[in-house]
């Protein structure tokens, strides 16, 4: 647990406020680290927020503070993000406090809310719309939802392979391919498995490849700049394309390996 998962932390519960914030894109294709100033104020209290819920669970306040529902919602909140948090201090790989992980302690949080106060004062329902329709203009803005993969640093060369005649593309970027796109796209196989630390035969996999490829109407496209770079590729890509396997094309943006003409499977 670093500095990193902190602030990871704080835009994930500032995002439940903002739109900017909880842009999933943010996460998912590791581009920007925007916390806004007010995000790390309001992490702290919810964190002091979900310590309070839980003392108070456990019958520790002579004095109930917190409503009933919010104290059992902060709760169950503050339980999955201590078991998310176990799961990053034994694991690491396996667990991150980005926005996606947190967002079912955040729903919980907000519910707790909303619930809090329909059930504590009835007569302030019209302010809770009220707030409610406030924070959707304000922070949520659901008109701008188009806009949020927009930005020119998330990979905008893959929109020259929109056009792709593709049904499937194996690549070092495929997140980001994918959502520029729209074409079903998987990453080139790792040295090692993500959850499991397992070493991986790439070398059997790569023979595989061409085939694959020519079965499911698939190519190879391999981006100079891609945040996984091209690693060791050329060591297992080359010979497949020195007997004709694998045709390459070298583009501006881009290597494009397609199954050879000749190729038989």
């Amino acid at each position: 647990i670093d500095r990193t998962d902190l602030k990871l932390v704080g835009r994930s519960i500032a995002g439940l406020f903002d739109a900017d914030a909880g842009n999933l894109g943010r996460t998912l294709l590791q581009v920007g680290d925007f916390v806004p100033w007010w995000g790390y104020p309001v992490t702290v209290v919810w964190v002091l927020g979900v310590v309070v819920a839980i003392v108070q669970y456990l019958g520790l306040l002579k004095r109930p503070i917190l409503p009933v529902a919010l104290e059992l919602a902060l709760t169950a909140a503050g339980l999955l993000t201590i078991g998310l948090f176990a799961g990053l201090a034994m694991f690491d790989a396996l667990a991150t406090p980005d926005n996606r992980i947190m967002f079912p302690a955040g729903l919980l949080s907000l519910c707790g809310v909303v619930w809090s106060i329909e059930v504590r004062t009835r007569r302030w329902r019209a302010a809770a719309v009220a707030g409610l329709v406030l924070w959707s203009a304000a922070a949520v803005r659901p008109w701008t939802v188009t806009d949020l993969f927009d930005s020119p640093d998330r990979l905008a060369e893959a929109d020259e392979f929109a056009d792709l005649d593709a049904a499937v593309v194996i690549t070092n970027e495929a997140d980001r391919f994918a959502l520029r796109t729209g074409i079903p796209a998987a990453y080139l196989p790792p040295k090692r498995m993500s959850l499991t630390d397992e070493p991986v035969d790439r070398a059997a996999l790569f023979e595989q490849l061409p085939c694959a490829l020519s079965v499911h109407d698939g190519v190879v496209v391999v981006f100079a700049n891609a945040f996984f770079g091209v690693g060791d590729l050329a060591e297992f890509v080359d010979p497949l394309v020195a007997d004709g396997r694998l045709v390459a094309e070298t583009l501006e943006l881009a290597t494009v390996y397609r199954p050879g003409p000749d190729l038989s499977c």
